[in-house]
């Protein structure tokens, strides 16, 4: 069992990795209290720069990205669509073949997307820089997973607390 990402399952990873395996697509479970709502988005965040030479260009390309066409050649190539529009989804996997065809792919969209978490750089990047310590602590057999996250949490968090106290 694994949690789908929504450009997975192109032909090429799904011939590669899954032919002769019987597999489909479910709905993720829910959490109590969450009824109808599946993770939070793990985007990719393509913008335009400051350093763009060519902006409008830079802009119709953007634009395109985001276009009903792009989206839809994309979804039928079992790419979840970042649009909302139902038409759309209900063609992802639409292309796909051999053990990939036919499968379940309206389930992708089955629950709303939960919403993103705020974003705070500083306490985000010092979270990482802590887990990659005790990450590497890990590897090197000097605790385990259990200690791990008891110390990083309460490490985290008195971090965190004094970075926003700031």
């Amino acid at each position: 069992m694994m949690t789908y990402i929504a450009s997975l399952l192109g032909q090429g990873y799904a011939d590669q990795y899954l032919s002769g395996i019987n597999w489909d697509i479910v709905s993720m479970p829910t959490l109590v209290g969450y009824p109808n709502t599946r993770t939070q988005a793990d985007p990719i965040y393509i913008g335009m720069t400051n350093m763009a030479r060519n902006k409008e260009a830079t802009m119709e390309v953007l634009q395109y990205l985001i276009s009903d066409e792009y989206q839809t050649t994309m979804a039928r190539q079992a790419n979840m669509t970042v649009l909302k529009d139902r038409n759309i989804q209900t063609q992802t996997g639409a292309d796909m073949k051999r053990g990939s065809a036919g499968k379940n792919y309206a389930a992708l969209y089955k629950n709303q997307m939960a919403p993103m978490a705020p974003i705070h750089p500083r306490v985000d990047s010092l979270a990482v820089n802590e887990l990659v310590k005790y990450a590497n602590r890990l590897a090197k057999g000097e605790l385990d997973v259990n200690t791990l996250l008891r110390e990083a949490d309460d490490d985290i968090q008195k971090k965190t607390d004094a970075e926003l106290a700031k």
